[in-house]
């Protein structure tokens, strides 16, 4: 039994949580257009777009976890209603990085958040990619060369550039993001377990 469904409500909770303290620690700094901070900046979007990468990854076991709680009850809808249109700004998102740019931004989020070069002590990068087409996540394994290259190809890259004809409308790229706030995720809590925070 996965954690998703021993504790449902916990699970899907930790979902907004989750969403919103990665875009409260990095969205500052993926917004920001200094060029001073060009360095941080890709390290950000390294690690904001990986976790999305995981955060669709891990949508079957949101859809185990209130198939769990409508057991015993019925999931609030505004909980499951929040989830997809996240799920869906998510794909929006993904869908404007290629594979290969999803190769050179683990290797970089991999750097950033554990600061060391997995490929010193690796031959190969196993890492999970947002595939487009089927709109799944699929494990995949890449040489030193083939992720050499994938860095390569990312000089330049300002990913910002191609979230500009929907940044006002998907909640996951705005700033003063309502579905995310403090104040949606108490509303989120009193409508899965019946008490705000205690």
């Amino acid at each position: 039994m996965s954690f998703a469904t021993q504790v449902p409500k916990d699970f899907l909770l930790a979902t907004f949580i989750g969403l919103n303290n990665i875009r409260c620690a990095w969205m500052p700094y993926i917004k920001e257009g200094d060029t001073t901070y060009a360095a941080l900046r890709r390290a950000a979007i390294s690690i904001w777009v990986c976790s999305l990468i995981e955060f669709i990854d891990k949508k079957a076991d949101r859809k185990a976890a209130i198939a769990e709680i409508d057991k015993t009850e019925t999931c609030p809808q505004l909980v499951v209603r929040r989830i997809s249109e996240l799920e869906a700004d998510a794909v929006e998102i993904l869908s404007c990085f290629s594979g290969e740019e999803q190769v050179a931004l683990w290797y970089l989020r991999n750097q950033s958040v554990h600061g060391h070069l997995s490929l010193y002590f690796h031959d190969d990068l196993r890492v999970s990619l947002f595939e487009a087409s089927s709109g799944r996540v699929e494990k995949k394994s890449f040489s030193r060369a083939h992720i050499d290259a994938a860095n390569q190809a990312l000089t330049g890259f300002k990913p910002m550039q191609r979230f500009s004809s929907f940044d006002a409308s998907n909640a996951l790229l705005n700033l003063n993001l309502e579905a995310l706030s403090s104040t949606a995720i108490e509303e989120y809590h009193i409508a899965l377990f019946g008490r705000p925070f205690s």
